[in-house]
């Protein structure tokens, strides 16, 4: 018997998520543009997830510093070519984001979705700056694309379906219940080189393995997967090699097993 597996990501993929950035620079509101693909800008630039209950947040002294807090801090996304111990180096260095920032960063995304599943907020740091090395603070929160539900009635007749996400594991487990995956199948915080980890892994396992992401952290992969699938349908920017590096791009998820049926034919 053949074995199939497929991995999602969950943000932008399975998720509809709204953003809503704070560049501490300018003081300003940035909204709708992808946490990823602003990291992806900047080699010196990593993604931070704060996986800290939202509530515990709120309490905290709107003039403490981030940087100097307890707060849970896990690296989600960055480039190659640094290193996370110096991230977080970097990140002890800011003396400008406080609690009241991600406060009102909390405030913006909360009411958005009438049924959200969780909300995130997080960080994206500039390892080149001697200071005010956090650049933005990120918030977002999210619902399930509707057309996931009947997508993975029709695909668990022949697959197993993983979850590989950068968001934090209390996210990611949320969403598993929601669609109904075992916690074993479900890999939280993971950067590009473990995402890729995780399809190499799986390849020993499965005679197949898929890759279904939407952005720039999904690079690495779609590489190692045997077919990859970038989808389009949260609109936002993606980098011109990750549309060069994927077999197909679909702007609605239930065009995904028509895809898999022509990929199996072969």
């Amino acid at each position: 018997m053949i074995r199939k597996a497929i991995v999602f990501d969950s943000s932008g993929t399975l998720v509809e998520v709204f953003r809503v950035l704070k560049d501490l620079d300018s003081n300003q509101f940035i909204y709708d543009e992808s946490s990823t693909y602003m990291v992806s800008r900047k080699d010196a630039c990593a993604l931070i997830a704060i996986d800290e209950d939202i509530n515990w947040i709120l309490s905290q002294d709107d003039e403490r510093f981030i940087s100097s807090s307890d707060l849970e801090f896990k690296v989600s996304c960055y480039s190659l070519k640094i290193i996370e111990d110096e991230i977080y180096n970097a990140l002890k260095r800011d003396k400008r984001a406080k609690f009241a920032d991600i406060k009102k960063l909390i405030g913006k995304v909360y009411p958005i979705h009438k049924k959200i599943y969780y909300i995130n907020v997080g960080l994206i740091i500039d390892t080149s700056r001697s200071e005010n090395t956090i650049r933005f603070l990120l918030g977002s929160s999210g619902k399930i694309f509707k057309n996931v539900f009947p997508l993975f009635d029709s695909l668990k007749k022949d697959f197993d379906i993983y979850i590989a996400t950068g968001d934090t594991r209390r996210s990611a487990i949320a969403l598993a219940k929601i669609l109904n995956i075992d916690d074993d199948r479900i890999f939280s915080l993971a950067t590009p080189v473990i995402k890729e980890k995780i399809i190499l892994e799986l390849k020993k396992e499965y005679d197949t393995v898929i890759m279904v992401g939407d952005g720039i952290n999904d690079l690495l992969a779609f590489r190692a997967a045997d077919l990859s699938i970038l989808t389009r349908q949260q609109d936002q920017k993606v980098p011109e090699i990750l549309t060069k590096s994927v077999d197909h791009i679909v702007l609605d998820l239930l065009q995904i097993p028509k895809i898999v049926e022509i990929y199996e034919k072969k």
